[in-house]
């Protein structure tokens, strides 16, 4: 996965991107610092650094990226089995995931 920062009136201009690793990216929020946090599923470790390790099979991710795209903090939650993260979302500087799970 990786997230990209574009140009807000020129699709085309690329203002930087930081590559996460093998993930299947499904959600992204941005919290009022501009801080940018991706949500998904892996089965490998994601760059930057780890708040916990994978639990088995696919595992739910949340990245929290800083504004500048300059560091990452990546925690994975789930089971023995496949789990993935779809929805993210802030609320009064809380965040907030939902997804689902086989395990």
């Amino acid at each position: 996965a990786v997230v990209r920062r574009l140009g807000g009136s020129a699709l085309a201009n690329d203002l930087g991107s930081v590559r996460l690793g093998i993930a299947d990216a499904r959600a992204l929020a941005i919290a009022d610092d501009g801080s940018i946090v991706v949500a998904g599923a892996t089965a490998t470790s994601l760059a930057g650094a780890q708040v916990n390790g994978l639990s088995g099979g696919r595992d739910g991710f949340v990245t929290r990226l800083d504004a500048a795209l300059g560091s990452a903090r990546t925690t994975y939650v789930g089971s023995g089995a496949d789990d993935q993260l779809d929805s993210i979302g802030f609320l009064g500087g809380k965040l907030y995931v939902g997804g689902r799970t086989t395990g």
